[in-house]
């Protein structure tokens, strides 16, 4: 299996300098949520840049600057989602084991991983196959681990900081 090192593309996007101000951050998680907010209520392929640049009361130049491209927004999204959730995840699973809720031995890094892959496998899946039920097979993943299932990872606060889920679930 590739390393982290080789999946992660050799382009920097323009707001990954080194040196960046939380100026840049601040306008980088407005952009981020302007385009989460409009591709939430439009879809991705109906909400544009002007219209997220409008947004973040950005012009068009001015969004590329901060983001590249949309697809780049997209993958930043994505990103951030995973580590926040992850991190849910992580918390959960530490927290049932040190109540003793859960199965002795458990990696909680290794577990969020493998509970958030399923859950990603199981949504493309649900895509080809509506009867699936995508709860029902979590809540069981999950009782096999010992444990009853949080509920709205993708809603809470990120135990890293401090920040809940913007724009929604994706």
């Amino acid at each position: 299996m590739p390393d982290r090192e080789a999946l992660t593309p050799s382009r920097p996007r323009p707001y990954e300098s080194p040196g960046r101000y939380e100026k840049g951050r601040a306008k980088r998680r407005q952009i981020l949520d302007a385009a989460l907010a409009l591709i939430a209520a439009n879809g991705y392929g109906n909400t544009s840049l002007q219209q997220i640049a409008d947004a973040a009361n950005l012009t068009k130049a001015g969004l590329l600057h901060h983001v590249g491209s949309k697809e780049d927004l997209l993958t930043d999204y994505f990103s951030e989602r995973y580590r926040r959730v992850a991190g849910n995840v992580r918390a959960d699973i530490s927290h049932a084991a040190d109540a003793g809720e859960l199965r002795p031995g458990l990696d909680a890094e290794m577990v969020s991983r493998i509970l958030i892959a399923v859950a990603d496998g199981l949504q493309q899946q649900w895509q080809y196959d509506r009867s699936i039920d995508m709860a029902a097979h979590l809540d069981y993943l999950w009782s096999l681990l010992g444990t009853a299932p949080p509920r709205d990872l993708d809603e809470r606060e990120d135990p890293a900081d401090g920040t809940g889920a913007q724009g929604g679930a994706a």
